[in-house]
């Protein structure tokens, strides 16, 4: 073997090798998520309100009586294997953005209001929301009343929809389909 072929063998492969030990934890990606979904058969010209602290609604239309409610939390972060606390911090995280859903009337509900807050309060989280993504996607009746507003880091989309439309993102933008009713909307 020439002195060439021995510096590769033994010395320039081990490096390769530990380089790469070395950078795989850092590029690694820690991912925890939380997904909910649920139907709700509802009387036609309902009403639905949605209010979260944190994240992105999304309002799709149907033709048939009913609301399906999907909901995604989302912890996505880099360098998950080098800070093990990381992956802990990431469920407690996505253990106090509580989504409750509530119906006026369980067996066809009319109107449904759904809400997503911090139970220690969005400041206490500052530092981890850069890895946290919270989607609320619902289906409604193509004529139906929605009332949306998200206070950061979220967009609203409301799809083509017949009915009363009322939006407010503190932090986001709006992106409106054709609406058929009135329309009031209000970015920050």
């Amino acid at each position: 073997m020439t002195k060439s072929k021995k510096l590769v063998a033994f010395v320039i492969f081990p490096l390769l090798f530990l380089s790469l030990l070395v950078l795989l934890p850092v590029m690694s990606v820690l991912v925890n998520s939380h997904t909910t979904q649920d139907r709700y058969t509802v009387n036609p010209e309902g009403h639905l309100a949605v209010d979260i602290e944190f994240g992105e609604i999304i309002i799709e239309t149907t033709d048939r009586n009913y609301v399906d409610i999907a909901t995604r939390k989302e912890w996505k972060s880099k360098s998950g294997i080098l800070k093990p606390k990381l992956g802990k911090r990431a469920a407690e995280l996505l253990e106090d953005f509580e989504i409750t859903i509530e119906c006026d009337d369980p067996d066809t509900p009319s109107n449904i209001r759904i809400e997503g807050k911090f139970n220690r309060g969005q400041e206490y989280w500052q530092e981890a929301l850069k890895w946290l993504t919270v989607e609320i996607r619902v289906t409604v009746p193509r004529q139906y009343n929605v009332t949306l507003k998200t206070a950061s880091h979220g967009d609203i989309h409301v799809g083509d929809l017949v009915g009363t439309v009322k939006v407010e993102a503190l932090a986001g933008n709006l992106h409106l389909g054709e609406i058929q009713g009135e329309v009031w909307g209000k970015p920050v």
